[in-house]
């Protein structure tokens, strides 16, 4: 499994409900995306929430997204900033990548 973490600010111009709804709009275009096993978001203060998408493997959150995917990351950037955005995999994917790498 893989997870994908980002952070989204709200701008000062953008209503909280709107704000909500993109990432809503967003997290459900990204569960009909091949290898997406789920994708929610969640509040972490008013003008701040993460989106957290699981993915069978990193593969599958690398890809590129289908356009309503695209579609509602735009509208999402168009009412929030992506601050920050973590990736977490299988300790067991970690060990192998640090054995490809001759450790």
């Amino acid at each position: 499994m893989a997870f994908l973490l980002q952070h989204c600010d709200r701008r000062d111009t953008a209503d909280r409900i709107e704000f909500g709804e993109a990432a809503y709009g967003l997290c459900r275009a990204l569960r009909g995306s091949d290898g997406i096993a789920n994708s929610r978001f969640y509040w972490v203060n008013a003008d701040r929430i993460v989106i957290l998408t699981e993915a069978e493997s990193m593969v599958d959150l690398d890809r590129p997204p289908k356009p309503e995917a695209a579609s509602a990351l735009f509208r999402l950037a168009d009412l929030a900033r992506f601050t920050d955005e973590e990736r977490w995999f299988d300790p067991g994917v970690g060990e192998d990548t640090y054995r490809m790498a001759g450790r």
